[in-house]
């Protein structure tokens, strides 16, 4: 199980310029409309990043942040087909690998 801690939109409009660079760094196909990320923990503790092409289902539930407790809500598996061990400041590191843990 994986419980959301925080999210982050992954868009050429979010992102200007930077986009398909970042999007190289993570390990995503650039798309004209973008990713929508979820940064979870799993029950180790051990850091996730899931991330879908629904970018909308993302911004909705940033949207309602205030309102939910994200870290509570378990993410489902089948809206995130895309998962990598780690949040962005970990595969940004010196000691990250560019794609070391990408599905």
């Amino acid at each position: 199980m994986l419980l959301a801690r925080e999210y982050a939109l992954l868009t050429p409009v979010t992102m200007g310029t930077a986009y398909r660079r970042v999007c190289d760094i993570v390990g995503l196909r650039a798309t004209s409309t973008g990713w929508g990320m979820i940064h979870c923990v799993d029950a180790q503790g051990k850091r996730w990043t899931l991330a879908t092409a629904d970018v909308e289902y993302v911004a909705v539930l940033a949207a309602n942040a205030a309102n939910m407790d994200l870290a509570d809500m378990e993410m489902p598996g089948s809206k995130f087909p895309w998962r990598r061990e780690g949040w962005p400041d970990d595969w940004l590191s010196p000691a990250a690998q560019p794609g070391d843990s990408a599905n």
